[in-house]
């Protein structure tokens, strides 16, 4: 009987080992493909512009997808725009590309703000863009021009949405529309 014990209970310790080597090598694995999806992440979100070190980093991605629009609907999308350079300043523009318009003409209704925010006082060198409450343009249409001085940062943040002001908006109801943030350097 104790011969029997002992080979039990070496099976079961071998079999112990190799379970806790798996799950070592699982661990390991897992911790792996996770790191990687957040650098793969961080590369996909940001677009480097080559003039005046400035870099573009989309928080989400730079498309702003709306499925099955109804009233009340609203989403917010946020971006900054980053000049590194220690001495040269720059402008850029800020388009919203229409890929999905949400009807055939524009609404006044769905309406856009575009709020922006600098690490430094506005001036003529350094002016982000701001829209107020403004109908969403049914085609690709130019935001605002900015000016970013050295060393500076602007975060933005666009909201979109489709305000209830108790009117037939029957039209609009179950539609979708799909829009992407392009920033462009102005030479």
């Amino acid at each position: 009987m104790s011969n029997n014990n002992s080979k039990i209970y070496n099976r079961f310790s071998m079999l112990s080992i190799i379970i806790l080597i798996v799950m070592i090598v699982m661990v390991a694995g897992l911790s792996y493909a996770y790191i990687i999806k957040k650098i793969e992440g961080g590369d996909n979100t940001r677009v480097i512009i080559k003039t005046a070190d400035i870099m573009l980093k989309y928080d989400e991605g730079n498309t702003l997808n709306a499925y099955n629009v109804s009233p009340g609907w609203e989403d917010e999308f946020t971006f900054s725009v980053e000049n590194y350079s220690p001495e040269v300043n720059a402008k850029y523009k800020i388009i919203l590309d229409i890929l999905s318009p949400l009807s055939e003409k524009e609404d006044e209704s769905f309406i856009y703000t575009l709020v922006s925010k600098s690490n430094k006082d506005n001036s003529e060198v350094n002016a982000p863009v701001n829209v107020d409450e403004t109908s969403v343009p049914i085609s690709t249409s130019e935001l605002g021009i900015a000016s970013i001085s050295a060393e500076t940062l602007h975060e933005y943040t666009l909201n979109v949405k489709l305000k209830e002001n108790n009117k037939n908006q029957n039209h609009l109801m179950g539609k979708t529309f799909i829009a992407k943030i392009v920033v462009e350097t102005v030479y």
